[in-house]
Parts: structure tokens; C-alpha cells; sequence
């Protein structure tokens, strides 16, 4: 499926382009250009399975947007961590990234951000066996969510479909399922 390779597993020229675009960036000065650069060589990265790589350029990218107060790559850095950390099973690395994450968007009215980070703290909870506290989470994670079209409710409704499998709930098990399967939805 030609689909999934591009969309999922980037081409070598896509990483060369963005490495010519974080070269530009530096090369202007701002702050807030090199910032969002990282952010995009950390996506690059991130849907080529380098997640070291990935995890530097969010993280410098991460403290260029701090310094300028460029709130958007923020929560985007933070937000993707914590999928780094839920990618490699670091719950220790998902929960103060997701706890940031839920921070910062809640200052900020980010819906989008705010039911991600929440669907990774309900993440780490289900992992720590907690299912109240997980539940809690991708409870309103879905509520925060609401009609908000997104292609990244899997970093919510993944969690909740394993948390209904766990407790043998399975009319909102299929429900979960069908939403991760529908097409607007990335695979991880």
C-alpha cells in the first residue's frame, strides 16, 4: 500500500528537505523559525521510526519556542513526547510530557492537544494497571474531544478500546474499533 509508505514511513528526500529547511531557519536568526523547524525535522524523524532523533529535535525545539513563548510548537513538542515515550513503553517518560502537555493546553482552550495528552496520561494508567484512573483520563479525553475532527483520536480511543477489551465491555469495545479503522485515522 503506497499509501502507508509516504504517509507513515517518510523517503530519505523527504529528511533532506527538512534538514535544507532547519539549515535556512538557523541561518535567519529567529527563534521562533528554528523552533518550529525542529518541530518539523522531530515529525520527519518521528514517522521514519528514528525516535532518538525524533526526541532531540522536539526537545530543542521544544526549549527554542519556550524562550520566545511560541506556544503551538510547544504543545506540539510535548504532545510528542509523550507518543515517543507510549512508542518505546516509557510510561516514566509519558506521564510528565502528557501532564505538560494537558497544562499548557488548558491555559490555552487547545481541545486538540488537551484530549491527546489525556488519552496519554489514561495510557500510562492502563499500563500501571490502574483502570480508574485510566478511565478517568479517556473519559474525558472523548468528552474534551467531543465533535472536534481529528486524525490523532487514536492516541485516546486505542486506550479506551483496551480498557473495554480488559473489562470485557464489548459493545464499547466494537465501538472503539470502528473508530480507529475509520480512514481518517493514522496507524501507529
Amino acid at each position: 500500500d503506497l499509501r502507508r509508505f509516504r504517509f507513515y514511513r517518510l523517503p530519505e528526500e523527504t529528511l533532506a528537505s527538512e534538514r535544507r529547511q532547519l539549515a535556512a531557519a538557523q541561518e535567519s536568526g529567529s527563534r521562533r523559525v528554528v523552533g518550529r523547524a525542529l518541530g518539523l525535522n522531530g515529525f520527519v524523524h518521528l514517522w521514519r521510526d528514528e525516535l532518538a532523533d525524533a526526541e532531540r529535535c522536539f526537545r530543542e525545539g521544544l526549549e527554542e519556542s519556550e524562550r520566545v513563548g511560541d506556544v503551538e510548537p510547544e504543545l506540539i513538542a510535548m504532545n510528542y513526547l509523550a507518543l515517543i515515550g507510549r512508542m518505546r513503553g516509557d510510561i516514566a517518560m509519558v506521564r510528565p510530557w502528557a501532564e505538560r502537555t494537558v497544562a499548557l493546553a488548558q491555559r490555552t482552550g487547545n481541545r486538540f492537544y488537551h484530549a491527546d495528552a489525556l488519552g496519554s496520561l489514561g495510557w500510562a494508567a492502563l499500563r500501571d494497571g490502574d483502570d480508574a484512573t485510566a478511565k478517568a483520563c479517556l473519559d474525558e479525553a472523548v468528552a474534551v474531544q467531543g465533535t472536534l475532527p481529528t486524525p490523532l483520536a487514536f492516541l485516546f480511543v486505542g486506550p479506551c478500546l483496551a480498557l473495554a477489551v480488559r473489562r470485557a465491555d464489548w459493545a464499547s469495545a466494537i465501538g472503539h474499533a470502528r473508530a480507529l479503522t475509520h480512514p481518517v485515522q493514522r496507524k501507529l
